[in-house]
């Protein structure tokens, strides 16, 4: 073979003769010295050219003996290294000879190592070679991790699309022939804990494993979603997989889109906000006829995901730029015919989607004209729906018509005409449909606000709005207010009694009112005649939203409007006596008096959401005082409420999106709870029936100094939220302010906030946190109309909606100092007033004036801190900046020095010191609970760290060994009471150090105090809390607790012997539970018995028994000792069953045959423990007395077959055990036992 192949000049011959050579050689029978044949053959192979050394390769293994097979892997590995074009024919060669695991794990391993260098067009075949079926799980681990850590398929050098594909190919071959590989892979990404163990590839490889496996496609859809959340997949490391792998993603489409449309199906934020960027990276970087699969998909959703999916879908096409859709326009038209099923959220988003599209530059007519003649269609509709349909398109089609390039706004700026010959011609256009909309809905109250509404909000998010075409709108805007709503001062005073003057005195003349009274007068003086509804009051707030938008978005600030702030309100003259006497007033008067309230306060509303955000000292004082308007007039308001409940009487409309439902006379009826009596005011003390104008200064005279819950005759405003107009998130800068709680301590001209406005923001601030922070994860039911999801959600939060959480959750940690501070501020207070009373928590002076609405206050703050912490993103790792940044303000509260650290878990440490100290300045037994909800959610960051769990039982033992009482000074009942103490007790057994034998101690001390409690007005010593009504609380939740220790504490047990001791102590502590069941056998203790014991029995089968039955030998006597103590549960178990059928206890009947087989199982396993021992003997059966669980023993036996149990339910085995060493027993004859247990099971 060396002479033909070294010596003759054709290739051809040589590659010939040698294969011919290599065929006898083949099939030789016997080779007698076959080192040196496998010496002289990779010798040759060294010399020889390239189609010989591919000869010789392939022939090797049917060569070569056995023997021979782990010197030729090896040189064969090494051959690669210096030849990839041998590649093919190694792998092939590799693949047949016989070789041990861990030779071929060496081999794997110089593989690997020839990755990096290995030609792309190669890689394929070493991978397949890497990963065949044949190789052991623990050799595939470290291919898996080989593979993972060592192949770049980063396009460049030579390694294009198609050679991924076949890479992937491959490893989708492997996975199909060995199930092994998928789950190697799988497991390997699931573990990945950092961003740099999960790379491109990883994603990659749940395509192609997404795209054959249905059994595991919810495996692979589990692991992504964990992943996700745990912060390892990214929107970077996907960004990242579409530029490297885009080819490898057009091949695996359909998994593409199947991942993406699941995890934007996804519940959780984080998971849903990642399958959005996949959505929008598919139609960003696939060409025309792939993206169009994806369009599809989205159109599908939102057709047929429910409103919070088509939301999210429609959310994903908003986000992607024109250009990228425009190719798909044709298609996206298409959901103009589904308007009709979606509501106005969803038809702005379409609206919006689709005249971004047909309104861009250089675009065709075609579909401009069908949106035109669509809106125009709505428009001119009779339908009120329709119409709001309508008005929707009409204002995105507006503002995408009126929008510019910055060149040309700069062009724009430059002139201040804002003629109509000065308009752009696609400004002109944008004027025509503005026009056409408002003399179309002229007549249409909801249409014009909703109109207004809208209009502003499309100024406010647009930045590239024609200028021009804003001064013009503005300048129609004005006049239209100035005319409709506006009149000076002096003409309303002889008219009629302006108010809430916040202007100084002198300027009276020059000054301007807002005429509420004057309007509404109008209003009900015209009604059943046609009359314009652009001019009626309750577009009034919408119509000064619109205003001000525009001229802060031309300005860039709000001084031509800013003389609306201070001044007065034309009201109804001595309106609070007009309260006093509303029962005396008519029908008609009385509705005068309740709008003319409800349009006072939306417009003081949307006055205070303009001017918040303004530094100016003055403006900041005008704003504060316009909230202590609002909350006098809401006091008047609740009571004119109360006294109207028969009227049936719905307030003005300030919500347009939807129609708002009308409270229900329940809750009219109703009055304010003591629980939730912080949302309406105090009563005012000391009426005066006086002539003259009420003022502000009047109002705030009689304003909140009471409080709420010491008012009667008030109804709870937050059944009326709905008509109260949204305050904007730049409200609350007005929590910076310094918080008085005297007004007498108050410096003219300083800003300052009082518990009153602080309570009242607070209010609202909590609620927003509420809806946008969620701490677990909250979605609309698919099944709710849109008109529900409008109501509930829309109606409330539009404004809010508009927010991305997180920029949300930014401003919740930037007003965290100073709620913080205010926090300080409230609990010194409270700290005072124990001070003042001896630590005496009745004391006199616990309930002084004023102080229920600091303990209010400090209550909302504890809960405002616990909604910002308990966000479900902080423990993503997106956010963990964000959450250090939090717990520095926290931490640097309490040490300035560890707040410099930015250790996540000495932060929260510090954190939990500061809020720990909170516990005993807390007076009032909500904020109790918020206290604990902030300390959870602490503790919730470092869930193995013991100290802040150690902290939270001990607080709420504090609480819950204290009386507490409500703000009028009366001891805390009824059920709000008892579920917080609920979840007291619930918080201190989950956290409490040493759970069993805490859980024990405590279940001895309720055993010793039980009989004291013996009336309403007892207690226990250890619990105040804790009397006759809510026992049951106590006891349910020992058993609970008892279930759940047990469990955990097996899991950290190791061996028998520490089993034992666990088991001991759950048996002694039932026995316990048992005797006070005995003394308390009140039908809810009766159930929480049955129902827990049995899982804990349950559980004692199947880890307690084997456990005895390991032992009995070596401790028989504390065996049976622990047998005779888990009696007293069974026996009690059993007259339980009997008195339940006996007494036809419905809600224990259920629990009755699990019950009976767990105690039979018990039997049978007892039984099974001593034969196995040799005492088969050591047990007798007979009959047991029927006793109830009075101990009353049941005389007649009447037998039936629907009280029979497997056809004798009344006969009950009794088994003797000795007491003496079991083992023994093996030498022993039977008649030696003399002492045996007389009790059954």
């Amino acid at each position: 073979m060396a002479e033909f192949a070294l010596t003759d000049d054709d290739p051809d011959a040589a590659e010939h003769w040698v294969r011919i050579i290599l065929w006898q050689m083949r099939l030789l029978d016997c080779i007698v010295d076959g080192d040196t044949l496998n010496e002289r053959l990779f010798s040759l192979l060294d010399a020889a050219p390239l189609p010989v050394q591919r000869e010789i390769i392939f022939c090797l293994p049917d060569i070569l003996g056995d023997k021979q097979h782990h010197a030729a892997a090896l040189k064969l590995s090494e051959l690669l290294k210096t030849n990839f074009q041998l590649t093919a024919a190694i792998m092939e060669a590799l693949d047949s000879l016989s070789l041990e695991n861990a030779l071929r794990a060496e081999v794997c391993q110089h593989m690997l190592q020839t990755l990096n260098r290995a030609p792309p067009e190669y890689l394929p075949v070493i991978v397949s070679f890497l990963i065949s079926s044949d190789e052991p799980i623990e050799n595939l681990v470290k291919v898996v991790a080989g593979l993972r850590q060592k192949l770049d398929l980063n396009p460049g050098d030579g390694l294009d699309g198609s050679n991924q594909v076949l890479i992937l190919s491959a490893l989708r071959s492997g996975a199909l022939r060995s199930q092994k590989l998928a789950d190697i892979w799988l497991k390997a990404i699931a573990n990945s804990c950092s961003l740099s163990e999960l790379g491109p590839l990883d994603v990659a490889i749940l395509l192609v494993l997404y795209s054959f496996i249905p059994g595991p496609k919810k495996r692979i859809q589990y692991v992504l979603r964990n992943r996700i959340k745990a912060g390892v997949v990214t929107e970077a490391l996907i960004e990242k997989t579409f530029s490297i792998f885009l080819a490898a993603i057009n091949e695996y489409i359909g998994s593409a889109v199947g991942i993406a449309t699941t995890l934007l199906k996804s519940p959780d934020p984080a998971v849903s906000y990642i399958g959005s960027v996949w959505f929008k990276l598919m139609l960003i970087h696939l060409k025309c006829y792939q993206s169009q699969s994806v369009i599809l998909e989205l159109l599908l959703l939102i057709g047929t995901g429910g409103i919070s999916i088509s939301g999210l879908a429609l959310g994903v096409l908003a986000g992607v730029e024109s250009r990228h859709l425009l190719q798909h326009t044709v298609l996206l038209m298409g959901l103009l015919d589904n308007l009709h099923d979606m509501n106005l959220i969803q038809v702005g988003q379409v609206m919006d989607l689709l005249c971004s599209l047909v309104y861009g530059d250089g675009i065709d007519s075609v579909h401009q004209d069908e949106i035109h003649m669509l809106i125009r269609k709505q428009l001119s509709s009779y339908n009120d729906i329709l119409k709001q349909k309508g008005v929707v398109g009409a204002v995105m089609a507006i503002k995408h018509m009126a929008t510019t390039e910055s060149d040309a706004q700069e062009d724009i700026l430059s002139s201040s005409s804002t003629d109509d010959n000065h308009l752009s011609e696609r400004a002109s256009r944008a004027k025509d449909l503005f026009d056409l909309v408002v003399e179309r809905v002229q007549n249409s109250v909801t249409c014009v606000g909703l109109l207004y509404d809208q209009l502003a909000a499309a100024v406010c998010s647009c930045h590239t709005l024609d200028i021009t075409f804003l001064k013009w709108i503005a300048e129609k805007t004005i006049d239209k207010f100035q005319n409709y709503y506006v009149k000076e001062f002096t003409e309303v005073s002889q008219e009629g009694c302006p108010q809430f003057f916040l202007d100084s005195l002198d300027d009276c003349e020059d000054a301007i009112c807002v005429n509420i009274e004057g309007v509404l007068k109008k209003e009900k003086s015209q009604m059943g005649i046609r009359t314009l509804s652009d001019q009626s009051l309750c577009v009034m707030a919408p119509l000064f939203r619109l205003l001000r938008s525009l001229h802060f978005r031309i300005a860039t600030n709000l001084d031509s409007v800013d003389g609306l702030l201070g001044c007065s309100v034309a009201m109804p003259k001595n309106i609070t006596n007009l309260i006093d006497d509303f029962p005396e007033l008519n029908c008609d008067e009385q509705i005068f008096i309740l709008d003319s309230l409800f349009y006072c306060i939306n417009w003081f509303r949307e006055i205070v959401s303009a001017f918040s955000f303004l530094s100016d000292q003055e403006i900041q004082i005008k704003v504060l005082n316009r909230i202590e308007n609002i909350i006098s007039l809401q006091q008047l308001l609740a009571k004119g409420l109360h006294y109207a409940k028969s009227l049936n009487y719905k307030p003005p409309h300030c919500h347009f999106c939807a129609d708002a439902e009308q409270p229900l006379q329940e809750k009219v009826r109703k009055p304010a709870a003591k629980k939730k009596a912080g949302k309406g005011k105090g009563a005012r003390k000391g009426r005066k029936k006086c002539a003259g104008d009420t003022s502000v200064t009047d109002l705030n005279a009689t304003g909140p100094d009471r409080p709420p819950c010491d008012v009667t005759g008030k109804v709870d405003l937050s059944a009326y939220k709905c008509y109260f107009r949204e305050l904007d998130m730049e409200v609350f800068v007005s929590l910076s302010k310094t918080l008085v709680m005297d007004r007498k301590d108050v410096k003219e001209g300083e800003p300052v906030i009082y518990p009153s406005g602080l309570l009242f923001l607070l209010e609202d601030y909590v609620a927003k946190l509420d809806h946008c922070l969620p701490s677990t994860v909250k979605r609309i039911s698919c099944l709710a109309t849109c008109r529900q999801v409008a109501s509930v959600t829309y109606v409330l939060y539009s404004n809010l909606d508009r927010i991305a959480t997180p920029r949300i959750a930014h401003r919740a940690v930037k007003l965290l100092t100073y709620i913080l501070k205010k926090l300080e501020s409230t609990a010194e207070y409270c700290q005072a007033l124990l001070d003042s009373n001896d630590g005496i928590y009745d004391g006199p002076e616990m309930f002084k004036e004023g102080s229920a609405e600091v303990k209010l206050c400090y209550s909302m703050l504890l809960q405002s801190i616990a909604c910002t912490l308990d966000w479900s993103g902080f423990h993503s790792r997106s956010y963990t900046a964000l959450l250090k940044d939090c717990l520095c303000v926290i931490a640097s509260r309490q040490n300035k020095e560890v707040a410099k650290a930015k250790l996540i878990k000495e932060l929260v440490m510090v954190s939990c010191e500061y809020f720990f100290q909170y516990a005993s300045r807390t007076l009032y037994l909500t904020s109790a609970e918020n206290l604990v909800r902030v300390m959870q959610a602490l503790s919730n960051f470092l869930p193995a760290e013991a100290e802040p769990k150690r902290k939270l039982a001990e607080m709420c033992l504090g609480f819950l060994s204290r009386q507490w009482y409500t703000l009028d000074g009366l001891p805390e009942r009824g059920t709000v009471y008892n579920h917080q103490i609920e979840s007291l007790v619930k918080t201190y057994f989950t956290n409490v150090p040493d759970r069993l034998s805490v859980i024990s101690t405590t279940a001895e001390l309720v055993k010793n105090e039980v009989q004291t409690i013996q009336n309403k007005d007892s207690c226990l010593d250890k619990f105040p809390t804790i009397d006759k009504s809510n026992f049951p609380i106590l006891y349910r939740n020992l058993w609970c607790a008892l279930g759940n220790a047990t469990g955990e504490a097996l899991k950290s047990s190791v061996g028998n012997a520490s089993k034992f001791e666990i088991w001991h102590s759950v048996c002694s502590t039932m026995s316990v539970l048992t005797g006070i069941i005995k003394q308390r056998d009140h039908r809810t203790n009766l159930h929480a018995y049955i129902q827990q014991s049995q899982v804990i029995l349950k559980l004692f089968l199947s880890d307690g028994m084997p456990v005895l039955e390991a032992l009995l030998k070596s401790k028989c006597a504390d065996v049976i000792s622990m047998l005779k103590v888990l009696q007293v549960t069974t026996r009690y178990l059993h007259a339980l069953c009997i008195s339940t059928k006996r007494e036809k206890m419905a809600r224990l009947t259920n629990y009755v045959p699990v019950v009976r087989r767990t105690l039979e199982a018990l039997i049978f396993r007892v039984k099974g423990m001593l034969v196995a021992n040799n005492s088969a003997d050591a047990f007798w059966m007979g009959n047991l007395k029927n006793k109830t669980i009075k101990g009353e023993e049941i005389l007649t036996q009447d037998m039936t077959s629907s009280e029979q149990y497997d056809n004798n339910e009344e006969e009950e085995e009794e088994e003797g055990l000795l007491e003496d060493d079991l083992n023994s027993q093996k030498d022993k004859d039977a008649s030696d036992h003399e002492s045996s247990m007389s009790e059954g099971f």
